[in-house]
């Protein structure tokens, strides 16, 4: 005995002991029963975050259990009553009575969508995100030349929208699950669903040979040009160009000018370390958070857009959409082979200068290209 507890008091103790992973969890029955949470905030919202019909959680891949009448989101396997989810990503779990349940099989898609949604949300406004939903996998589907196929491989669309007033909560997104934060009038919700699906085929395929050809990127580094330069260039909401670009040259001009006033706006809006970041694409491994937060997410979609635009000012016949759809089906190699094969030699020592340092990219190409994406 320890401290005169009995062993079977002990045992009773150790069964009910509390796990802080994020989640307040215990063990019962073999599976760790999902409670209350402590809300976590990740990039685009509350990554960890519950009420009484909506769980999203932390754990260490055991066994979770799973109430009777809750559908699990995302799940890896499922059992009697227990679920397993993918290390490193959310759990998600939601109530039966307060969520629906809609299958898609989008055109151009090799994909069986499940969408949850919440049953509060206006019907008007659900089918709009139904249609958005089977409209971007249909959009992202053909860029990568994908078809429709009798097997079809099962993902899960969470719609979060209206758990919080003026929040957003948005679990992780994996290989099984996409968050989906948009009202039906919302640009950002868009891209970030394009930004995920395009995921699905550039990180989650397992078919990515043609990411060794990107030179001077890697893999990680071509996914978020394809991925980041998508969630403008695929968008159907006409103001996605003027409001996401304008953003993200405005992170960019304050970089440049080392002015870090100019952008309050987490991550970047803490000043010291906005001021030390080093303006690269080609981020190195081991770099402080905001390099891969600028390099990845703010300098990689401007430099595609950039380069959208000039391979249109020279009248190429090329755009950022035509020569990735191409590598995509192998009718193509190299992304920025085939732009030096068709932009002069000054605009490709500018490209580079934009990869590889904190040269500005003129306001002017981003301005030709909100005109062309939001039209």
């Amino acid at each position: 005995m320890i401290l005169g507890l009995s062993k079977k008091t002990l045992a009773i103790l150790g069964a009910a002991l509390v796990i802080a992973v994020g989640a307040i969890v215990y063990q019962s029955s073999g599976c760790t029963t999902v409670t209350d949470v402590t809300p976590e905030r990740g990039s685009h919202g509350y990554r960890v975050w519950s009420n009484d019909v909506f769980k999203s959680f932390t754990h260490r891949g055991q066994d979770i259990c799973v109430p009777e009448g809750w559908f699990t989101v995302g799940a890896v396997s499922e059992g009697e009553g227990t679920a397993k989810y993918e290390r490193g990503k959310t759990g998600i779990l939601v109530r039966k009575d307060a969520f629906g349940l809609r299958v898609l099989e989008p055109t151009n898609s090799s994909f069986r969508v499940n969408v949850y949604y919440p049953l509060t949300l206006p019907r008007a406004d659900v089918e709009k995100l139904f249609t958005l939903v089977a409209g971007t996998f249909s959009n992202v589907g053909a860029w990568y030349g994908d078809k429709v196929v009798a097997d079809r491989k099962p993902h899960s669309v969470i719609v979060t929208t209206g758990l919080l007033p003026d929040e957003q909560v948005y679990p992780d997104p994996s290989e099984r699950v996409t968050s989906l934060i948009a009202s039906p009038k919302a640009e950002r919700g868009e891209g970030l669903l394009i930004h995920a699906v395009v995921h699905l085929y550039n990180r989650f395929s397992g078919e990515l040979g043609y990411q060794g050809a990107q030179w001077p990127f890697n893999a990680g580094e071509f996914q978020e040009l394809e991925a980041t330069w998508a969630e403008t260039g695929l968008s159907t909401h006409p103001e996605a160009g003027f409001t996401r670009l304008n953003y993200l040259y405005r992170v960019h001009s304050a970089l440049v000018a080392q002015k870090p006033e100019l952008v309050t706006d987490p991550p970047f809006n803490d000043a010291e370390a906005f001021n030390a970041i080093t303006p690269t694409i080609l981020v190195k491994p081991g770099s402080p958070y905001l390099d891969f937060q600028y390099g990845h997410y703010v300098l990689a979609p401007l430099t595609m857009v950039a380069i959208d635009t000039l391979l249109t000012d020279r009248a190429t016949g090329l755009s950022v959409y035509s020569i990735l759809k191409d590598i995509h089906t192998g009718k193509r190699t190299g992304f920025m082979e085939a732009v030096s094969a068709v932009l002069p030699d000054k605009d490709m020592k500018q490209i580079n200068a934009w990869i590889i340092a904190d040269a500005q990219i003129p306001v002017s190409l981003i301005q030709r290209a909100i005109a062309r994406y939001d039209q």
